[in-house]
């Protein structure tokens, strides 16, 4: 068979074989939005307006009104976020074709929010086809360029680590890097983890905000519905995921303004004593040694098992040392040597304070034998 007969082989006119039918997306259709034109190329882009006060829950969106901005340095534990302007800031999630991330891992959707004077806007970007990932890398950048800092839920991990990779691939300047950046995953892993069956958003959301999602389609069938949707261009499943992705970021508006508020405000934002205790430690390991005191004081007013208000004790007594307050720090020693007679601490920690601060030698001594007898 020579050359020639191998292309008409080929060509499916001369072969009776059909010619694939090129499919056309209908995501307009089913979701109402625009063509967002970039010089990199085209994509789809939803948009949706929400007033400042509206609620996530029994949270409201824009609660980190009247917080001070500083707290913010402690709830993400970043230098950076101390001196951002909360009202330029961008909250981003992304929707993906695979949770395990890695090169070949695509950010499909692109979900931005931020606050104007008035409304909170939120943008979804779409890539309708592969081939319009430079269109949405394009978009999304400029807005990142524009924002002042980022929050998002395990962002740091997960949703830039693709981003980062896509714009390299892309031959895009990576626009977030250097920008200060707030994961709401680690503070709130950092306040809820002992009360919290687990941290994922939805929890958070019916745990802490008072959000109950309804139709929501779980995160590990999103990726399949996106190659669905690529193979037969119907954007009818495609709905619950823009949804899906639009909780999101309204949870991140809500959930970064009860952080900054609690980090504020902590004895008067919290009520569970596991709470107090983590947040307590968060602040002694910050230094913030007046807003641990105020934590771990609260938590020991609870009615607490013997072995968590050990615990509590036992940091508010480091913290109390630490501030030279002796006094109260020497009571709260000797309750945790009833409470747990085999716990060697508060024996020494008493046995120093007498020696050192009171001069009694001889209740130092006690304390020094009791600890040898344990």
């Amino acid at each position: 068979m020579d050359i020639q007969q191998k292309l008409r082989n080929l060509d499916p006119s001369l072969t009776g074989m059909k010619k694939p039918v090129k499919r056309v997306s209908d995501v307009h259709i089913h979701i109402k939005g625009t063509e967002a034109e970039t010089p990199a190329g085209n994509c789809f882009c939803a948009v949706t307006s929400y007033a400042r006060g509206m609620l996530q829950g029994d949270v409201p969106i824009d609660g980190f009104k009247g917080v001070n901005p500083a707290v913010f340095e402690w709830v993400g534990k970043d230098p950076g976020l101390k001196d951002i302007d909360f009202e330029n800031v961008l909250f981003v999630d992304t929707e993906t074709t695979g949770l395990a991330g890695g090169t070949g891992t695509i950010p499909f959707m692109v979900g931005l929010g931020y606050f104007t004077e008035s409304e909170f806007i939120l943008e979804q970007y779409f890539m309708r086809d592969l081939h319009e990932e430079s269109g949405l890398l394009h978009a999304v950048g400029e807005r990142i360029r524009n924002s002042s800092a980022l929050v998002t839920y395990n962002g740091k991990a997960y949703d830039f680590n693709i981003l980062s990779s896509r714009f390299i691939l892309s031959r895009l300047e990576n626009p977030a890097a250097g920008l200060p950046h707030l994961d709401l995953l680690f503070t709130v892993r950092r306040i809820w983890r002992r009360r919290l069956p687990d941290c994922s958003l939805g929890r958070v959301e019916s745990s802490l905000l008072g959000f109950q999602r309804f139709g929501d389609v779980p995160g590990y069938m999103i990726p399949g519905l996106y190659f669905n949707y690529l193979r037969t261009k119907n954007a009818g499943a495609l709905k619950t995921v823009f949804d899906h992705n639009r909780w999101d970021i309204l949870t991140l508006a809500a959930l970064a303004g009860l952080c900054g508020k609690i980090y504020e405000r902590p004895e008067d934002s919290l009520d569970e004593p596991l709470d107090l205790i983590s947040l307590g430690r968060n602040f002694i390991n910050i230094s913030r040694l007046d807003l641990a005191a105020r934590c771990l004081s609260k938590a020991v007013r609870f009615d607490l098992d013997d072995e968590i208000r050990h615990e509590a004790l036992g940091f508010l007594g480091l913290v109390l040392k630490r501030r030279g307050e002796w006094k109260r720090a020497g009571s709260g020693w000797d309750e945790m040597c009833k409470l747990m007679a085999h716990s060697l601490c508060p024996y020494m920690e008493l046995a120093k304070y007498y020696e050192h601060r009171t001069g009694d030698l001889s209740r130092a001594m006690k304390r020094v034998d009791s600890t040898i007898q344990r």
